[in-house]
């Protein structure tokens, strides 16, 4: 099964669960920076919780769009634990086990255990990275500078000041290839280097398209992508751009020792 983590608004901030089942769920729409809101999709769980601000269950036909129907999903909102105010909602999907009589107890549970932390974390200011940090309507989110995180971690995040949106894999490596190539990278370039064939152009077009989606959601216009090439158009820092400089540096520390010497 997948769980996922959405926001207020019905998009979904963060993903987790086999890469077999992510990749099928990538089909149907349900990744990172989608939104699942009713509007948008229609009958669904996540969609529902939000509506009604109580635990929901769908199972398979239950669902509004016909594509969607083989998945089944239990959720649950995430509520200020001050306000009583719904601030996000967490999502469990997959197969009929996804809505069996445990997964809604398993959810409330772990609902309250994110409520419980959330005044103690406003109060001593801690990082709340990989869980995104759940946004009232009227705060903005977006300050300070946007960073890619990919180094030792099996989820790659994008930061900007004290909030973090986890990327699904392909988004984390189109990321990094346009951060890597200032001057940008053609449909085709971006085919082999993915997925080693330019008969993948098509899927490059479209996972582009949804990256764009996520970082227009995350950032608004302090970084968008731009077309042909594709190019990151903005600032953008890297923990990998770091430990390479920081690498380079050590060899030349090292190269000069070894010169002192002879």
């Amino acid at each position: 099964m997948l769980v996922a983590l959405g926001d207020q608004q019905g998009r979904l901030l963060w993903l987790e669960g086999p890469s077999r089942q992510r990749t099928r769920a990538e089909d149907v729409g349900f990744t990172v920076g989608a939104d699942w809101s009713e509007d948008a999709i229609g009958t669904n769980a996540p969609a529902l919780a939000l509506a009604s601000g109580s635990a929901i269950q769908v199972a398979g036909a239950e669902h509004y769009v016909e594509a969607i129907q083989g998945w089944s999903c239990s959720a649950v909102p995430l509520l200020d634990p001050a306000t009583g105010e719904v601030l996000g909602v967490i999502d469990v999907t997959g197969d009929d086990c996804a809505v069996g009589p445990l997964v809604l107890p398993l959810l409330r549970a772990a609902a309250r255990a994110v409520q419980a932390e959330l005044p103690q974390r406003e109060d001593d200011g801690a990082d709340t990275a990989p869980v995104p940090r759940f946004q009232r309507a009227d705060a903005d989110p977006r300050t300070g500078d946007l960073e890619l995180l990919i180094t030792g971690r099996r989820t790659a995040l994008i930061r900007r000041g004290r909030v973090t949106a986890c990327l699904s894999g392909r988004h984390a490596e189109l990321l990094t290839l346009l951060h890597l190539h200032s001057d940008g990278m053609g449909a085709g370039e971006l085919a082999e280097s993915l997925y080693g064939s330019l008969d993948a152009v098509g899927t490059v077009r479209a996972e582009v398209l949804r990256l764009r989606r996520v970082l227009e959601g995350f950032t608004g216009d302090a970084l968008t992508l731009g077309s042909r090439p594709y190019r990151l158009q903005g600032e953008l820092g890297s923990d990998l751009l770091r430990t390479r400089a920081e690498a380079l540096k050590a060899e030349g520390q090292e190269e000069r020792t070894g010169a002192d010497v002879r």
